[in-house]
């Protein structure tokens, strides 16, 4: 990822940008930041929000980044709720009120519910970091809803995060969505020889169970990969909402400078930041 330097302060470049028409004259920005200029490792964990500390050096680095980011697309409030719980609770603002001020000059980042998405209130934007976990975002035209959707979010047995936000519609046959930067499906590999086989299998199991076996393919003996992006499309098919069509750069991770859980280590716990704004 390019940064430049503006006063010795970080201005981070993203390395992936789409833009979302959501009519009357309106877009929705969709943004990727990962690696530094060079391809220096960077890690957009929030985690470090919740040092407790503005001292802290690496939350402090956080902060600026943040704050460069929030000055480039004149955004002030920032809405990030916390998706650990993988729960596809869907959320309105008044839900996430513990702010984070991101400078004296600029906004806030607005936290404090466990949840994977936000209906997005026009002229804000919502920040998420992820490894590997793509977003969607839908809109009917009138309002829009920017979601993290993990593959746990997005199961029906799971925080079925697809059917939370068809009901956040009105009428969601109306309802256009579109998929952001999800783990490429070669690098989602479920080893069925490994540590994890049992979690492996439990999934993959669901998964044929439940009728979504063409979400899953054997890339290598012992060794299934999963197509996130595939499984969200059945569940917005059988909702009723509508797939738009999208080139594979938008709905997959770049193949040079974003990380994914899939990463060696210590670089599989990096995370890269994905901003949204609607204006």
């Amino acid at each position: 990822m390019d940064t430049t330097r503006t006063e010795g302060v970080i201005s981070p470049i993203p390395i992936a940008e789409f833009f979302f028409p959501t009519g009357n004259k309106r877009q929705c920005t969709v943004s990727l930041f990962g690696d530094d200029s060079g391809g220096n490792p960077y890690n957009w964990s929030f985690a470090q929000l919740e040092l407790g500390t503005t001292e802290h050096e690496t939350r402090i680095e956080l902060m600026r980044r943040l704050d460069a980011i929030s000055k480039r697309y004149e955004t002030q409030n920032w809405y990030a709720p916390v998706p650990i719980q993988f729960n596809g609770r869907i959320v309105l603002p008044p839900q996430l009120n513990n702010p984070i001020s991101i400078s004296n000059e600029t906004g806030r980042i607005w936290r404090g519910a466990e949840a994977d998405g936000i209906m997005l209130p026009y002229g804000s934007g919502f920040l998420i970091s992820t490894g590997g976990c793509p977003i969607i975002i839908a809109t009917d035209g009138e309002q829009v809803c920017a979601a993290h959707a993990g593959l746990e979010s997005v199961v029906p047995w799971g925080g079925d995060v697809v059917a939370n936000i068809a009901a956040e519609f009105t009428d969601p046959q109306k309802v256009i969505v579109r998929v952001f930067y999800a783990i490429r499906r070669e690098r989602y590999k479920f080893e069925l020889n490994s540590t994890h086989a049992v979690r492996s299998l439990h999934v993959l199991d669901a998964l044929y169970k439940h009728g979504y076996w063409d979400c899953v393919s054997t890339q290598e003996p012992l060794v299934d990969v999963i197509d996130i992006p595939a499984l969200i499309a059945r569940r917005v098919k059988v909702l009723g909402m509508i797939k738009a069509n999208q080139d594979e750069d938008e709905i997959f991770l770049p193949k040079k400078h974003a990380h994914d859980t899939r990463d060696p280590k210590p670089l599989n716990s990096y995370r890269n930041l994905i901003a949204v704004t609607w204006r």
